[in-house]
C-alpha cells in the first residue's frame, strides 16, 4: 500500500511542479506582449501570434481537422470568432 502512495504523492508532486513551471512561463509572457506591443501594431502582432500558433499545431492536429464534420467546424469558428472579439476589444 505504501508503494502506490508513494506512487501517487509522487505523481501529485510532477503535476503541481508542471502547473508552478507553466504559470510562471505564462506570467512571464505579459512583460513581453507589453513590449511587442508598444513596437507593433496590435492587430499584426495578433496576426503573427496566432499564425505562429497554428503552425506549431498543425502537426498535432492534422488528422482530426482531416475527419472533422460541419457542426465541429462550425463550433470551431463560432469559438474563434469569439477568441478573436475578446482580443480585439
Amino acid at each position: 500500500m505504501s508503494s502506490y502512495l508513494s506512487r501517487a504523492m509522487n505523481r501529485q508532486l510532477q503535476a503541481n511542479l508542471a502547473l508552478l513551471l507553466v504559470s510562471l512561463i505564462w506570467r512571464s509572457t505579459f512583460v513581453i506582449v507589453k513590449e511587442a506591443v508598444n513596437d507593433s501594431p496590435v492587430f499584426a502582432f495578433l496576426t503573427l501570434r496566432f499564425s505562429l500558433a497554428l503552425a506549431a499545431l498543425i502537426p498535432f492536429c492534422w488528422q482530426r481537422l482531416l475527419t472533422m464534420n460541419r457542426k465541429q467546424a462550425a463550433a470551431g469558428l463560432l469559438t474563434g470568432l469569439f477568441f478573436f472579439a475578446g482580443y480585439a476589444f
